[in-house]
This record gives C-alpha cells, structure tokens and sequence, in this order.
C-alpha cells in the first residue's frame, strides 16, 4: 500500500512540475527573446535590433542581408518653392553596415551630383533597418566647405518607410535641401526601389 501511495504521489507531483515548467527555459532564440504563449515557446525579434525569424523561428536572420544589391529607383521629386514635380530614375545601391547590425547605406540615393563632395567619399544615406521599416538618419552629406554648396541636407518625411511583405519594394519617404551657386532648393522626395 505504502508504494502505491509513494507512486501516486510522485505522480502527482511530477504532473505539477511538467504543467508548470516554463517552456522558454533553456530555449536558444538567437539574437531574440522567448515568450511562452499558449504553452509553447515562441520567439520574438523585438524592433529595431537588426534580426528577424529564421525558417526554425530563431532571430538569426540578419534584416540588412534581404536589401543588399542594386535597387532600380523610380523618385517622384517635388520642389518646395514652385511646387513642380519631376520623375527621376536612377539605381541605388544597399549595402549593411558592417559595424552595426540593423544599420544599412543607400548609395546614391536621390540620384545626387557627387561633383560637390570628395572624391574619395561616396555618397552614402545612412538608415536603421527593422523587419519592415527603414528609417533614415537626417544629416548632412558631402560637407565640402564651398561658398557654393551647403552639402546635401537629407531626412524622412512621415516617420518611418515601408518595405513590401515580400521584401521586392521599398518605399522612401525623404527631404533634400542644398544651397548651390543657383541658390537654396528645398525638395519632398517620393521614391519605389525595386530589385
């Protein structure tokens, strides 16, 4: 009898420990988080750090990865003082930033006159990348100190842009200022990047 008791209470017991195990307990997510839900561990890559879920549903998928490559531009460019719109086309090239994991560079973004800037630098847009979101870093590019040229002044309109589901269409939302010998141009800038 004495056993029976002893084996029904282990039992019992270890019923209680399974149905109150954490199932996240010792569960690798990569570069993620593991959240328990409906008792089973899921993972999540959290905004902003650069990683998203793998084919095993870990965070090891590096976001910047997907955009590498020649992107073909299409940029509906809208001056601010006329309000004329022009259609530029242009190829822009993504390439991660090897110090930063969810960081990305547009190289030649808005089609821009590189003969203002230094040879030795290219232009470069830097932004964070997150999943479906890219978000461009506002700053000055290509300083060079001219009494005609301010450098170009580039940050995003609206917040954040898009990237389409399937990761085939970007859409950039940006605003371009410079001063040039011609004077100060203040532009809205629309842009699709397909691959």
């Amino acid at each position: 009898m004495k056993k029976h008791v002893y084996a029904l209470l282990m039992l019992v017991s270890m019923t209680a420990w399974a149905c109150n195990s954490d199932p996240c307990d010792g569960f690798d997510c990569g570069n993620g988080t593991c959240t328990e839900i409906g008792g089973d561990a899921i993972c999540r890559c959290g905004t902003g750090n650069g990683y998203e879920l793998d084919n095993d549903g870990k965070c090891t998928v590096i976001s910047a990865k997907r955009f590498e490559g020649t992107w073909n531009a299409t940029e509906v460019r809208t001056n601010n003082q006329t309000f004329e719109q022009d259609t530029l086309e242009y190829q822009v090239v993504i390439e991660d930033d090897l110090d930063d994991v969810p960081r990305i560079f547009l190289r030649n973004l808005g089609g821009l006159d590189p003969s203002f800037c230094d040879p030795q630098n290219q232009i470069s847009i830097l932004a964070n990348v997150s999943i479906r979101n890219i978000n461009i870093t506002p700053a000055t590019y290509c300083p060079k100190p001219s009494e005609n040229f301010s450098g170009y002044s580039i940050s995003a309109l609206d917040g954040t842009d898009t990237i389409a589901s399937a990761g085939d269409v970007i859409q950039l939302n940006y605003h371009l200022m410079f001063t040039d010998n011609q004077g100060e141009k203040d532009f809205d800038c629309v842009v699709s990047l397909v691959p």
